[in-house]
């Protein structure tokens, strides 16, 4: 059947979740609108100041803002879907960011949650490896454009770093990497560069 996609959302003490639904078209079966992804922002604060995000232009009162463990748990049971996307900012800075994960993947949720991987390696102790968590890490591209993005040095040595050390650790990893406008050479570099983050990912 086709299926048109709509968006809904949940609303938890004013910090929004979407909710993605997928739905037949034309009656072609009685189906009901079934959630299939729900994307939880627990946090709008960063480690980083990357040129062109709006989060962080955010006025200080909402940068502030948390949602509680029972509140994110609240939100997920609300929206029903298999699939919860847990971006940010950057999440690993929410205290209760272990407890948070925990909980949806106890519901057997799937979890991708999206991070620069600066504070990665040293967070990874508040989670325990599972098939339904997967660590999603952003690159704006190869070295010198992702750099350039986040405005800082270094960073993308350190993000792709941090995928080996992690799958060592039997957790799931995978990469959210722009490269719509990268130059022919830069393109070319692609396949070495995923070599260094693409081996066989654990899913025990």
């Amino acid at each position: 059947a086709r299926l048109k996609r709509q968006v809904g959302e949940v609303i938890v003490d004013g910090v929004l979740s979407c909710c993605f639904f997928f739905q037949a078209e034309d009656g072609i079966r009685d189906y009901d609108v079934t959630g299939v992804q729900t994307c939880a922002l627990p946090i709008y604060r960063c480690n980083l100041e990357c040129a062109g995000c709006g989060k962080i232009q955010f006025p200080t009162p909402i940068l502030n803002m948390r949602l509680s463990t029972e509140e994110c748990l609240a939100a997920v049971d609300e929206c029903g879907a298999p699939v919860v996307s847990i971006p940010g900012g950057e999440p690993l800075i929410h205290k209760e960011i272990g407890d948070i994960v925990a909980g949806i993947v106890a519901r057997k949720k799937f979890v991708y949650l999206c991070t620069n991987a600066l504070l990665l390696e040293k967070k990874l102790h508040l989670f325990e490896p599972s098939p339904y968590l997967t660590f999603s890490i952003h690159l704006d591209g190869l070295r010198d454009e992702h750099d350039a993005s986040v405005c800082q040095d270094v960073v993308f040595d350190r993000a792709v770093s941090a995928p080996k050390a992690v799958r060592d650790q039997g957790f799931r990893v995978n990469v959210n990497c722009k490269i719509g406008r990268a130059p022919c050479r830069e393109r070319g570099q692609l396949p070495v560069a995923r070599g260094t983050i693409t081996k066989k990912t654990p899913t025990h």
